[in-house]
């Protein structure tokens, strides 16, 4: 309350005197570059003055003090009135025509994802902000009390004489078309395939869900997670706003945590392809699935070890689990896993779904390849998988786990991480970082963190 109410003081009163103060400099320096920032200026000096009447409460409460805001709100606060009228119009014709409101949803989409791109860069940067000692309450009263004399003096100046523009039309033209083409243009070309695969973990809480992204853009989703709503706008971050399909759908097994999501998207994008476990559920999920794939005409194929799906030229999806034929008698849903090696270059993703401590001793005892330089560990680091003896024969330098924030079954266990951190491997989790996205040019491989709102 006491932000909100400082800030709306600021934009009655202090922004007004800054506006004054800034206009007489621009007369007085009448000049091509007081013209171009004077056309700017209104936009940015509304933000400068909520920030500069908030910063004493936020010193005071939190300790913290931002250094990139005010550059970050100059980047994202001129889209911000594009962003909220499509919203609106989004909202009030999606309820007459659902295609339309879509229609101006895509329409908001690169402009709010180039608000957020702005915030995510900015807090990435390791000085963006300062901890400092909290300021004093006498000195916060004391900083009001001065801001509250320099308005009212402010407000007593003699009016100043207009400053002329020239040709103000063309400028605004200009403005306009870079507040319309910076966004659109930013967001395209970062989404554009840039030569190296991608591997998104994606925060879907307690459960599992993946997206592969190969060097020409070709999409692999393995997994959908417990909640399909999630799936969608966890996807909608890491896609392409007017990306509407997914070339293969990978369901690892039958568990609600895994298949739930899968529906959603079936129903949502444009599935080339699905592959599947050799089990099915005979309840209410088990048939959704069912019935979501005949309204789709998809038939999905049986995952086997052995299969190699070249979806991408220099990629390789193998399956290593589970054997064909039914040679490999199961005790659990979560040891008929599918199982899955990326190969990529020199680089190896060993992604390991819900397999169990019978599924490694299985791989181990036929001598299968395992080394991969990033292990998705099995089961959200369940104490049932990831022996030390899995751990040695496939030596990751990052190792993945999915899992819910404060989940009921203390995953990931304790004995689990222990045994990552002996041999040296990077933990990464998306109840402490968010989606995890790895990306490789089949050499090198760079991970990074891409926080969420819980």
């Amino acid at each position: 309350f006491q932000l909100s109410f400082v800030a709306t003081l600021a934009l009655l009163f202090l922004e007004p005197a800054l506006t004054r103060r800034l206009h007489a400099w621009f007369v007085e320096h009448d000049t091509n570059l007081a013209k171009g920032l004077f056309l700017t200026s209104d936009v940015l000096l509304a933000t400068l003055a909520a920030q500069i009447a908030t910063l004493p409460l936020i010193w005071a409460h939190f300790g913290e003090i931002s250094i990139l805001a005010l550059l970050a709100n100059l980047f994202v606060l001129p889209w911000q009135p594009l962003v909220m009228a499509l919203g609106v119009a989004s909202a009030g014709m999606g309820l007459l025509w659902a295609p339309a409101g879509q229609l101006m949803g895509w329409l908001a989409w690169p402009f709010l994802h180039f608000t957020l791109r702005v915030a995510e860069w900015c807090a990435h940067i390791p000085w963006a902000g300062w901890t400092v000692p909290p300021l004093p309450w006498p000195l916060v009263w004391a900083i009001y009390g001065g801001l509250t004399w320099w308005v009212l003096k402010a407000s007593h100046k003699t009016s100043v004489p207009p400053i002329h523009l020239g040709a103000p039309r063309r400028a605004w033209w200009a403005t306009l078309a870079l507040v319309l083409i910076i966004p659109i243009a930013a967001d395209t070309l970062a989404a554009l395939p840039d030569g190296r695969l991608h591997l998104y973990m994606l925060d879907v809480g307690q459960g599992d869900a993946l997206l592969l992204r190969t060097p020409r853009g070709r999409t692999i989703l393995v997994d959908g997670g417990p909640d399909p709503l999630l799936l969608r706008a966890r996807l909608g971050r890491v896609l392409p706003f007017w990306e509407r399909r997914l070339d293969l759908l990978i369901a690892t097994h039958a568990d609600s945590d895994h298949l739930t999501g899968l529906i959603e998207a079936l129903g949502h994008y444009q599935v080339g392809a699905v592959l599947q476990g050799p089990t099915s559920r005979e309840d209410a999920l088990g048939e959704a699935w069912r019935q979501a794939l005949a309204e789709e005409g998809l038939r999905p194929q049986v995952a086997v070890q052995g299969m190699r799906i070249t979806i991408d030229e220099g990629v390789a999806v193998d399956v290593l689990h589970p054997p064909a034929n039914g040679a490999f008698k199961a005790t659990s849903e979560n040891a008929q896993s599918v199982a899955l090696r990326v190969s990529f270059g020199q680089c190896r993703m060993l992604l390991t779904a819900d397999v169990d401590a019978e599924v490694e001793h299985l791989w181990l005892a036929e001598g299968i390849p395992l080394q991969a330089a990033v292990l998705k560990v099995s089961h959200h680091g369940g104490r049932g998988a990831t022996s030390a003896e899995l751990l040695g024969a496939v030596n990751p330098q990052i190792a993945l786990i999915s899992v819910g924030k404060g989940n009921r079954f203390g995953h990931p266990d304790e004995a689990v991480l222990k045994r990552l951190e002996a041999i040296g491997a990077q933990v990464w989790r998306t109840d402490q970082e968010g989606t995890i996205e790895v990306a490789t040019d089949g050499r090198r491989i760079w991970v990074k963190a891409h926080p969420t709102r819980r």
